[in-house]
């Protein structure tokens, strides 16, 4: 042949349509159990609760396996199964055991067994069942890599669970003591008042000083904006008189002064027991109430024997 015809002919050949070939690559083995090991850690550890993790492990243990049934038994009983409940917990003792290698699974007939112990925070057996092949030693090796993971995950969802409640623990705590050293420091403030009190009292000094101081002290004990002792001239209906006072204007003062009492802390009547300290709401559309702008109060009575004076 020529040498251009040659040419020629190995130009049409490269001038020709290309042909791609296609390459599928299998995995089996080894290669494949360390996937799928891979992705069922994965998936398991991506849960919060240990439940949850397990319920996740059974599914995904089933379908690596293409297995017709997987379940956790612990303590005899099924913690968890898929399909849920599709065998009685007491079918399992005998593939846990070790003595039959087969189990019995509704709608499937006799199917393959295997039971994979667990140990750890779970303490039980991680079963599977497939009909139609037996377990090969690469299936038994990735069951119990998944055994490994499902331990793992158990062991350190449970660990976080029990920091979680401990923080929670502590927290309750905290806020318990931060709380009783309000208390406290709370009576300490009220002792300290008290003590000034008892000891104008016992230096004989003047009642109006003593007065002042015990409105004063109810202020800052109580935050309020202002703290007031009226008092009603005699039984007869007559306007209320403010005898010590600590904060407030005048205009307010004046307000609260006439503000009238109920009944159980009107002067001359019997102590309640029940009802001592009145709580007083006033509305937005109260005109008083809106020029003082004052929107609570309570009151109390003093009384001296058990009366009201």
């Amino acid at each position: 042949m020529p040498r251009d015809q040659g040419r020629a002919t190995s130009g049409a050949r490269r001038a020709g349509p290309r042909r791609s070939a296609h390459f599928t690559l299998v995995e089996s083995g080894p290669s494949l159990a360390t996937h799928l090991l891979a992705d069922f850690l994965a998936v398991v550890s991506s849960f919060p609760t240990a439940d949850e993790a397990l319920e996740a492990a059974v599914r995904h243990a089933a379908a690596a396996l293409e297995a017709d049934l997987a379940a956790v038994v612990t303590d005899g009983e099924t913690n968890c199964c898929w399909p849920a409940n599709a065998v009685p917990s007491e079918l399992f003792a005998a593939v846990m055991a070790g003595g039959d290698a087969s189990l019995e699974v509704p709608g499937v007939g006799a199917a393959a067994a295997l039971a994979i112990p667990l140990g750890g925070a779970v303490d039980g057996h991680l079963v599977v069942a497939r009909s139609g092949k037996e377990f090969t030693e690469h299936d038994v090796n990735l069951l119990r890599g998944m055994a490994r993971a499902i331990e793992l995950t158990v062991e350190m969802l449970s660990t976080l669970d029990a920091e979680r409640r401990l923080r929670a623990q502590s927290d309750q705590q905290a806020n318990e003591n931060a709380a009783l050293l309000a208390s406290l420091r709370e009576r300490q403030r009220l002792m300290e008042k008290l003590s000034v009190i008892q000891r104008m009292i016992s230096r004989r000094e003047p009642l109006n000083d003593i007065l002042d101081a015990i409105v004063s002290g109810a202020r800052d004990l109580l935050g309020s904006d202002v703290v007031m002792l009226r008092q009603t001239e005699g039984l007869a209906p007559a306007p209320p008189r403010v005898i010590a006072r600590a904060g407030g204007s005048e205009r307010i003062a004046g307000w609260l002064a006439r503000v009238p009492m109920p009944d159980q802390l009107a002067p001359g009547e019997p102590i309640r027991t029940d009802d001592v300290v009145h709580h007083y709401d006033f509305p937005a559309v109260d005109g008083n109430a809106v020029r003082v702008r004052v929107r609570s109060a309570i009151a109390t009575p003093v009384h001296e024997n058990g009366t009201v004076i």
